[in-house]
C-alpha cells in the first residue's frame, strides 16, 4: 500500500496516538503502523497543495523552533 524510500527518519510520538493509530491501521488493511501514517501524510500534504510541500517557509520555521525547544533537534 505504500511507496518505499531509500531514506526515512524517524520520529516520536505520544504512546497513546501510537495506538490509536495502530487500531486505524488494522482497520484500514495496513500491515504495519508506518506505511499507514505515511499515508496519512501524504494525503494531507497532496490535500492541501499541489506542490511537494505541505508547509509554506513560515510554518516550517515554527516547527523547526518547537521541536528545537522540545529537545527533539539540535
Amino acid at each position: 500500500m505504500a511507496e518505499t524510500s531509500k531514506k526515512s527518519v524517524q520520529i516520536e510520538i505520544p504512546s497513546t496516538l501510537a495506538e490509536r493509530l495502530e487500531k486505524q491501521a488494522q482497520k484500514a488493511g495496513y500491515s504495519n503502523l508506518s506505511d499507514y501514517i505515511t499515508h496519512l501524510l501524504r494525503k494531507g500534504c497532496s490535500s492541501n497543495n499541489n506542490d511537494s510541500s505541505c508547509l509554506n517557509p513560515e510554518e516550517e520555521k515554527k516547527i523547526e523552533e518547537r521541536l528545537k525547544d522540545l529537545g527533539y533537534i539540535d
